[in-house]
């Protein structure tokens, strides 16, 4: 187990430093550059991570108030780093449970206590409640001191933690004391919940009179009210969370309440995010003559500069907002079923590469029921042959059935609705999803539609989800009605403010009659035909648009015409785009003529032109699909990339057969994609 930790890109170090007023020195996490650790979990955050000689060195070169750490949470490959903490494990007559503790254990560095480190799925944390138990699955890391007790195989921890620890963990809170008891008996609305936390965020917990202060105003609220005072102490870098856990089970407060938190927040320029007057907020306050300062441009080396976090191909970027753009009708709620799956499985079903390998995506579809979205997944699975085993549990799909409404219009304007928003976030991170699909955005507030500064408010507070959680979120929107125009970012149905807070920014338009009439096209097919391109490159290069075929797959699940017809997706190519196709696709399809005997007349049942059609997803049964695959394979003769030999068959005639001519780059060792 110590040597799949030390090998693992988890560490970090940390420096004790004692605060004023303050007898036991705090841990504080930095970067093996000596940045301060920033928030934990994100993209930004694991890519600054070291292994363990990295971390080593790093503190060799520091004083003897440094050390290393191992950073609990995901890995960006499905498991999690997880961790118990047994505190003082005499005083807290914990000594019972060290026999037990599985994974890789160590004492702490206080030789009080114990650590263990396990690695498995995620767990719903045991936080400081001064049990003298905590275990966690991430947003923590523990100091490393060596001093080993036991060391094994790589285990997963989760169910001791689940059934053996939280048991122990949850008898303090059941067993409160009478001072505890008569402080818990205020109660209060989710939407109050959610306004407190607001108003904490706004204030600093580093003064020490304050932090109290704010603690005895929430007292009262009970487990409400301390879940809300130790998330606001953990902002503050002299967060201390055993100090945190044993204050607050000292407070006994008389003369005060949690309105004391309302009214420090509202002194110090906070307004109420549920109200409208929070839409106008943010520009008083990034225009204050205070908030204007200009800051030096230190160059980073460049190994600390962390690439964009891209998830499918340069269409969706981790903690971003991506916008699809397209009229009704033309395939899109069948375009985010093949993306979901093309993120889940892993496969390239859309032509872009799912970086990192299977995504976990949550699809909800504000439109559709249940019965609709199962015959649109099903034709999906059967067209591209893909198996339950790819997508496993990674897939999350809601229908209209469930209802979403993360705004709505107040007697004062729009209110944001945070309980809602505040629900999204907590399932988003429980269910580690990676992709969000919100489809179609119009069904997901009650906003109005033409006011931009409505459609801003919603917009942004979408794109700050998706930077809190990390997640990718598409929203799929209508273009207004163009008369037969080409859909671009501006033909957003509504105010515009939707786009100017994405990202991205995909359009979809059908294919129209001139390109249906150059490509050979009749005009009842060109209707299934239609290219996703994205009109909002700003942090991605420009690329030329993508093409798409709905094709009809036939479910057979009865009915009078013996089942339904559903359409599906999948990628396409013109001919003259065809001949575009890099050498990474020409590669493959040099690996897949390699692999068996293909003919070069285009009417045998074994001709070449099948072998080029499998590599990129064309339909050789429609002309279009055709014409696209004899121009390609025309193109790679005409290269040498394949060849035409005569030889003889297995019958003794003679034929015309292709064979691979010089490679382009490595050949592929597998055609699979």
């Amino acid at each position: 187990m110590l040597d799949k930790m030390k090998a693992a890109r988890r560490w970090l170090i940390w420096q004790s430093i004692v605060r004023p007023g303050k007898s036991k020195p705090d841990k504080v996490p930095f970067y093996a550059g000596g940045t301060p650790r920033g928030a934990t979990d994100t993209p930004a955050d694991l890519v600054r991570l070291v292994t363990y000689d990295e971390a080593r060195e790093a503190v060799s070169m520091r004083g003897d108030s440094w050390g290393m750490g191992f950073a609990l949470g995901p890995d960006g490959d499905g498991g999690f780093w997880q961790g118990i903490d047994l505190d003082n494990i005499c005083e807290n007559r914990l000594v019972d449970l060290d026999d037990a503790l599985p994974g890789y254990v160590e004492t702490s560095p206080s030789g009080k206590g114990l650590h263990a480190i396990g690695y498995g799925r995620h767990f719903a944390a045991l936080g400081s409640n001064g049990s003298g138990i905590e275990a966690y699955s991430g947003g923590r890391f523990f100091t490393f001191t060596g001093n080993k007790i036991r060391d094994g195989e790589i285990v997963c921890i989760a169910d001791h933690v689940e059934n053996a620890l939280a048991p122990l963990h949850r008898a303090k809170a059941l067993n409160p004391s009478p001072a505890a008891k008569a402080s818990a008996a205020v109660q209060v609305s989710a939407q109050t919940v959610a306004d407190l936390r607001s108003a904490l965020n706004h204030m600093r917990s580093d003064d020490y009179g304050f932090w109290i202060e704010m603690g005895h105003a929430l007292k009262p609220l009970g487990d409400t009210g301390r879940g809300l005072w130790l998330d606001w102490s953990a902002t503050s870098p002299k967060y201390d969370p055993q100090e945190a856990a044993r204050k607050w089970d000292s407070f006994y407060p008389q003369h005060t309440g949690y309105q004391a938190v309302f009214a420090r927040a509202q002194a110090n320029g906070w307004i109420n995010p549920a109200s409208n007057a929070s839409i106008f907020a943010t520009f008083a306050e990034e225009n204050s003559p205070n908030c204007i300062t200009a800051s030096p441009f230190i160059a980073p080396a460049i190994p600390n500069i962390p690439p964009r976090p891209w998830l499918l191909g340069r269409w969706l970027l981790r903690g971003a907002v991506t916008t699809l753009i397209a009229p009704g009708g033309t395939g899109k709620s069948a375009l985010m079923v093949a993306t979901a799956l093309s993120l889940a499985s892993g496969r390239e079903l859309l032509g872009k590469t799912v970086w990192g390998g299977p995504k976990r995506v949550w699809l909800w579809n504000l439109e559709d029921d249940r019965d609709e979205l199962a015959r649109q997944f099903t034709a999906c699975l059967l067209h591209h042959n893909i198996e339950e085993w790819e997508y496993g549990d990674r897939l999350f799909v809601n229908d209209a059935g469930s209802s979403l409404c993360t705004a709505t219009k107040g007697r004062d304007g729009l209110v944001i609705n945070e309980p809602v928003n505040a629900a999204l976030v907590s399932e988003i991170r429980a269910r580690r999803i990676d992709v969000l699909i919100v489809d179609p955005f119009v069904s997901s507030h009650r906003g109005e539609e033409n006011d931009n500064g409505q459609m801003d408010a919603i917009a942004k507070r979408w794109a700050s989800i998706a930077r809190d959680t990390g997640c990718s979120i598409i929203l799929v929107h209508h273009s207004r009605k163009l008369g037969g125009q080409q859909v671009d970012a501006e033909a957003a149905r509504g105010a515009s403010a939707l786009g100017n807070a994405a990202r991205s920014v995909l359009v979809l338009n059908r294919m129209d009659n001139s390109e249906a009439s150059r490509l050979g096209i009749g005009n009842d097919d060109r209707r299934r035909y239609f290219r996703v391109s994205n009109d909002k490159t700003n942090r991605a290069p420009a690329e030329a648009a993508n093409w798409f075929h709905l094709a009809s797959v036939k479910l057979g699940n009865g009915g009078l015409e013996g089942g339904d017809s559903v359409g599906v997706v999948e990628r396409w190519a013109p001919p003259e785009i065809a001949l575009t196709f890099g050498d990474d696709v020409r590669a493959k399809i040099q690996a897949e003529i390699a692999s068996g005997e293909w003919r070069t007349h285009p009417t045998a049942k074994d001709w070449a032109g099948y072998a080029v059609a499998k590599i990129i997803g064309a339909d050789i049964s429609v002309p279009a699909g055709k014409k696209q695959v004899a121009a390609l394979l025309k193109d790679m003769n005409a290269k040498d990339q394949l060849r035409s030999v005569q030889r003889l068959d297995a019958s003794r005639h003679m034929r015309d057969f292709t064979i691979v001519g010089e490679q382009v780059g490595e050949m592929c060792g597998s055609p699979a994609w």
